[in-house]
């Protein structure tokens, strides 16, 4: 039997170690691939510090000394953070593709390399998910719904029929998207909220129904 190819998380906090547990889900005879640790900066303290896992933290993901037929997945979900990695690893090494055993996928769905979909979402028909994109656990994807390349959808979010999801966008956790919404490139909808109109470009929404916001320094 051939050796397994190696496959490394990038990131080591929280949602990667929720991938570590996910990744756990897939029968062992489906993989052709052996989870050998997290790829993280270099910080003072560990972020597993205090917390269990199976993983080490094994090298810094900009200056590992990647094989031929390795593979990387992805464990953060800021938008910006995804497309600079990908932006200092593409032609270096392989991304992984991750959808949950249990999640509900039906017809004529397209899903961009890279990309995440966690447990127990639900992604109806004619659904195009672009590169690199996160959809976290128990999360629904209604018809004909668009997300662009690098956006993160969070945990308990409902996107409805015909919604577009710009690039590098970030949706927070159990908001509600009504249908034939757009949220636009680099947008941000805060959890909870409801949008019942369409978000600008690089607008931060938040609130039912959901209005944009400025932050003020202290």
């Amino acid at each position: 039997m051939s050796q397994k190819r190696r496959l490394f998380i990038i990131g080591a906090s929280y949602f990667a170690r929720e991938l570590e547990s996910w990744l756990d889900l897939i029968p062992e005879v489906d993989r052709d691939w052996s989870l050998c640790g997290f790829l993280h900066t270099p910080l003072q303290i560990s972020p597993l510090a205090g917390y269990p896992t199976d993983l080490a933290i094994v090298g810094d993901w900009e200056n590992f000394n990647f094989r031929s037929d390795d593979y990387v997945v992805l464990g953060v979900s800021d938008p910006a953070w995804k497309e600079r990695i990908w932006s200092m690893l593409h032609g270096r090494v392989s991304f992984f593709t991750y959808v949950a055993p249990n999640v509900t996928l039906g017809k004529y769905n397209s899903i961009g390399k890279g990309s995440i979909i966690c447990p127990n979402c639900v992604v109806t028909t004619n659904v195009k998910v672009g590169k690199f994109v996160t959809i976290n656990n128990s999360t629904n994807i209604g018809h004909d719904v668009l997300i662009k390349d690098f956006a993160s959808i969070m945990g308990h979010v409902t996107l409805t029929g015909r919604v577009r999801v710009g690039s590098l966008a970030y949706i927070g956790a159990a908001a509600t998207v009504i249908p034939n919404k757009n949220i636009g490139d680099g947008a941000t909808v805060g959890a909870g909220s409801v949008v019942i109109r369409n978000v600008s470009n690089n607008v931060t929404v938040f609130g039912n129904p959901a209005k944009p916001i400025k932050y003020q320094g202290v």
